[in-house]
């Protein structure tokens, strides 16, 4: 884990092979990047999109502090082959099952529900499940701070949690909690369906008219900071920006490249309480240079050295065979190794919770058989979602940067925690049932009669 007293370890900059491996990785996705740049139609498909952009900016862009970390790896070849390997194979699994679809005529039929997603947009439809979620996450936070008695933000502001504290009082307040799974969508579901919703609605009728879309937003954006979360708030941040870029990709083939005031919002909400969180966090420890130095270390940086550590983790204990995988609510017998807790235990020394990747996951349980499974079967599910979410209406417009978050996540966590969760499956499933009977009703009535 990056060590912002001591900064980045500049020792294995020396070496010119160690930048050739660096350029060959990314050499991978350029196709890819190439590919995007010239069509940006390619972004009305985000979750398959998002996936490889997370695959290169989480994982292959900042693949150098690799080179440049010898703790990581400590010079051992078999670890850091094995990592360098991982990361330029990634993106070729994902142009072989896009390849493999497209000759099957798959690719080619989304094309086609493209143009039926160019479909008007139901605003009043998507204005009322927007006022349904907050509301249902407004309840949800209540309860929660019923239960708890506090939030991790009073905390933060009085001094006790910074970044030494945080994992024990994120432990107690929110993760170890019993009902954390469903305190989760108050915190981080729900205001991101809430954003996604207020997207449309403030794009389409823009934000002088849409005063009440703009408080809701604000209490979607107030939401994960009452947990002192700085990945929740730039997660419903992405997720507006996602849902406001493809809203307008719907209504024109190719977008112009325009700078407008609501983007100018996005990147302020995105940095604005990030940088003060990370502020209290570090208080006088570090300058503002040093802050900003962490927060694209979190991005950029963070994921991929978990990653290495993964492999390293796996060449000297041995692969785990399964035992970090989830039991499915005790359904499995096996009992669950934190690989997330190992991680951190092994980077930095002390207790704490750093995610693994999918393509980690997979590596770290079967070695490459299981990287090669879960790597198809990430790629292989991004692609079907993003078909199902284009034939289901309104609601897959609602939830698709929902859904590009968590194939852009794969990157960063394991394949269970984003797109293979069956919590989150299981839950906007209902959610979907609920906003069929509530925001179709209406409009089942009028057509009645």
């Amino acid at each position: 884990m990056y060590n912002p007293a001591i900064g980045l370890n500049p020792t294995m900059l020396s070496s010119p092979e160690s930048w050739w491996l660096y350029l060959t990785t990314i050499a991978t996705y350029l196709p890819g990047i190439y590919f995007i740049a010239k069509n940006r139609w390619a972004l009305k498909f985000p979750v398959i999109a998002l996936f490889f952009i997370g695959m290169f900016a989480l994982q292959a862009l900042g693949s150098i502090l690799i080179f440049i970390s010898p703790s990581v790896y400590s010079g051992t070849l078999a670890p850091f082959a094995t990592y360098i390997l991982i990361i330029a194979i990634q993106p070729l699994i994902l142009y072989f099952c896009i390849y493999f679809f497209w000759k099957q005529g798959w690719i080619y039929q989304i094309g086609g529900l493209i143009s039926q997603s160019n479909q008007k947009f139901d605003i009043h439809q998507i204005e009322r499940f927007c006022i349904l979620a907050c509301s249902l996450m407004i309840i949800i936070i209540c309860i929660y701070f019923v239960n708890v008695g506090e939030f991790a933000v009073f905390r933060l502001i009085d001094g006790r949690l910074h970044h030494t504290t945080a994992g024990i009082i994120r432990g107690d307040l929110i993760y170890g909690q019993r009902h954390y799974p469903f305190y989760r969508f108050g915190f981080v579901v729900f205001p991101i369906l809430t954003a996604s919703a207020a997207a449309i609605v403030i794009s389409e009728n823009g934000l002088a008219r849409s005063k009440k879309m703009a408080a809701i937003l604000l209490t979607a954006f107030a939401a994960p900071l009452l947990n002192a979360e700085k990945t929740g708030v730039l997660t419903v941040a992405f997720c507006f920006a996602v849902s406001t870029l493809y809203y307008n990709l719907s209504k024109i083939e190719i977008p112009p490249l325009k700078f407008k005031f609501s983007y100018i919002l996005i990147a302020l909400g995105m940095l604005t309480p990030t940088l003060i969180i990370v502020h209290l966090y570090y208080g006088d420890e570090l300058g503002l240079l040093g802050k900003i130095e962490v927060i694209l270390f979190r991005i950029f940086g963070s994921y991929t050295q978990a990653t290495a550590a993964s492999i390293r983790i796996a060449q000297n204990e041995g692969f785990f065979n399964g035992l970090t995988l989830p039991t499915i609510h005790g359904l499995l017998p096996h009992t669950q190794i934190l690989l997330e807790d190992r991680l951190h235990l092994f980077i930095t020394g002390w207790k704490g919770s750093v995610p693994a990747s999918s393509a980690a996951e997979g590596y770290v349980n079967f070695g490459w058989p299981g990287f090669l499974i879960f790597s198809f079967s990430a790629s292989i599910s991004v692609i079907f979602i993003q078909n199902l979410l284009l034939k289901i209406g309104n609601f897959g417009k609602i939830i698709q940067p929902f859904y590009a978050y968590l194939a852009l996540m794969l990157s960063a966590t394991g394949f269970f925690q984003t797109i293979g969760s069956l919590t989150t499956t299981v839950a906007l499933t209902l959610i979907y049932l609920l906003y069929r009977a509530i925001c179709d009703l209406p409009v089942s009535c009028r057509s009645s009669h």
